[in-house]
């Protein structure tokens, strides 16, 4: 995966992701500001704690990269 860039940052893609998943782990999961109620970590509460913009979709993708 090296050389491959975090769209919209110049942050590599794996840095990003273990940025994401750290930002993730900081949300407090009973604050309905920072979850939906299926669960699902909110982007703005992400975006917040991380400082840099992201997608649901880049969420879920660092998220199921941690899975693997």
């Amino acid at each position: 995966m090296a050389g491959v860039v975090h769209p919209g940052t110049d942050t590599p893609t794996c840095d990003m992701n273990t940025r994401i998943r750290a930002a993730v782990a900081a949300l407090e999961a009973d604050n309905p500001a920072h979850f939906t109620a299926a669960g699902k970590p909110k982007v703005a509460a992400v975006v917040d704690v991380l400082g840099d913009k992201v997608t649901q979709s880049q969420i879920d993708a660092a998220l199921n990269q941690d899975a693997s």
